[in-house]
């Protein structure tokens, strides 16, 4: 930990100070009497001092300096403490792992909330959910029982593939845990299954997951307040902020104001003008629909992010959040992630990825990724989830004509903070893959 003083910075340990005097202990930090100057910093915190800056990912544009205000900061406290039920495991043996980035609101502030309300230790996993890190995070895992766990279904679907293949991993994964939830994402159907069936299988029961939905400018924005009984729905706004549903083009975008919503960008007056609507709401640019228009407390479903979405040549628009949600169901489980293609083109075709370890399993081989996607197996199984997915999808927007399986693995800029696949930066970074796509070298429907 670092804090600057006046003659530079001053690093605080926990145990004892370094022999080159250039640090100081914690135990002396903390016992030592606070200076006027320390008082006066204190009492000047008001619930409107910007206390801290998280920039935006720069996944739909360039990145921005959000500002974190002492009220956004609280409140997130205020909220998780009122939502969720504190573990009853003594303080101290508390644990926390997150390889979330604190450049991420959800592991710069959320995720502290909940440490700070538990009384928890906070791990730092080094690891990531990409090839050649993510077997750090399961190094770490070996290690720490953690009482709740927090990540995108990216890792989660890593994370399912690896206790599979090793029951001590899952069941000292399992052995402390109250409940699994995730954010930024859609987790598939098949991950949540499998997240079920391996806690049934370490613990006798299933395990409670809950899903999240929030952004850098409102922290928190929806949670399930009950465990999700099938992926989709994010839940119910979070006390302390309202939010409306305003009709954009055919969806409805999601809008906040209240408690946790920032007061705008660091020195950019014309961004925090644009970002909010005449009402004061904030404007998410992402869309959400409710799952019973008669029962709202029902909650939301999210419905994708609005400037993901495109319009085809003859000017129909297509919802790429849904359709790329629709395509990674159809070919359950063979499918990570995809990035949906068309705009300007005649029609819909996509770029996917696949399960490494679920390819294997249908081929009945452990080949590398670059033979598992020219595998015939792989390429008819795919064909025909293609095509009854399109069967009962509708018009021309909701169907993939090509299918592009990628024998690279997403990584850099095509991920963004949050952990999500960023559609247009993957499009920008493969584009003879696009063409490709287009000149017919991907798989087609075929019943």
């Amino acid at each position: 930990m670092r804090a600057i003083s006046g003659s530079g910075d001053v690093m605080f340990v926990t145990d004892e100070a370094a022999p080159s005097g250039e640090s100081t202990a914690l135990q002396e930090l903390m016992t030592g009497p606070a200076s006027e100057a320390v008082e006066r910093s204190i009492a000047a915190i008001m619930p409107d001092t910007h206390a801290k800056t998280i920039f935006t990912s720069g996944s739909t544009g360039k990145p921005k300096g959000v500002i974190q205000t002492q009220r956004m900061l609280t409140g997130v406290v205020a909220q998780h403490d009122a939502m969720y039920q504190h573990s009853e495991r003594p303080l101290g043996t508390r644990s926390y792992l997150s390889w979330m980035p604190w450049s991420h609101v959800g592991g710069n502030n959320t995720l502290m909330a909940d440490v700070l309300n538990d009384g928890a230790c906070l791990y730092i996993d080094d690891g990531r959910p990409v090839p050649g890190q993510f077997g750090e995070s399961i190094r770490n895992l070996h290690e720490i029982s953690p009482s709740e766990f927090t990540s995108t279904p990216s890792f989660y679907s890593e994370l399912v593939n690896a206790m599979e293949a090793d029951p001590g991993l899952r069941d000292r994964f399992f052995s402390q845990l109250n409940h699994l939830s995730f954010g930024a994402a859609g987790l598939s159907e098949d991950v949540f299954r499998r997240l079920q069936a391996l806690s049934v299988a370490a613990t006798g029961q299933g395990i409670p997951i809950i899903a999240k939905y929030g952004t850098s400018e409102t922290q928190g924005t929806f949670a399930t307040p009950w465990p999700i009984e099938q992926t989709g729905p994010i839940g119910l706004p979070f006390a302390g902020n309202v939010v409306k549903l305003a009709p954009v083009v055919d969806s409805f975008e999601i809008r906040v104001k209240g408690l946790t919503v920032t007061p705008g960008y660091v020195n950019d007056p014309q961004a925090t003008a644009d970002a909010f609507d005449d009402e004061g709401f904030y404007r998410t640019g992402d869309a959400a629909r409710l799952i019973d228009a008669e029962q709202p407390e029902l909650g939301v479903v999210f419905d994708g992010r609005l400037s993901e979405n495109f319009k085809l040549q003859s000017g129909t628009w297509v919802d790429v959040g849904n359709l790329r949600l629709a395509l990674i169901a159809a070919l359950d489980p063979l499918l990570m992630d995809a990035v949906i293609l068309g705009e300007g083109e005649a029609d819909v075709r996509a770029l996917g990825w696949l399960r490494v370890a679920d390819a294997r399993a249908l081929v009945g081989e452990a080949l590398p990724l670059d033979l598992l996607v020219a595998h015939p197996l792989i390429h008819a199984h795919c064909a025909a989830a293609l095509a009854r997915c399109n069967a009962a999808a509708g018009g021309q927007s909701r169907q993939i004509a090509a299918l592009r399986l990628l024998a690279t693995p997403p990584g850099g800029d095509e991920i963004a903070d949050k952990g999500y696949i960023n559609q247009r930066e993957v499009m920008r970074q493969r584009p003879d893959d696009v063409r490709a796509a287009y000149r017919g070298e991907g798989i087609l429907p075929r019943a």
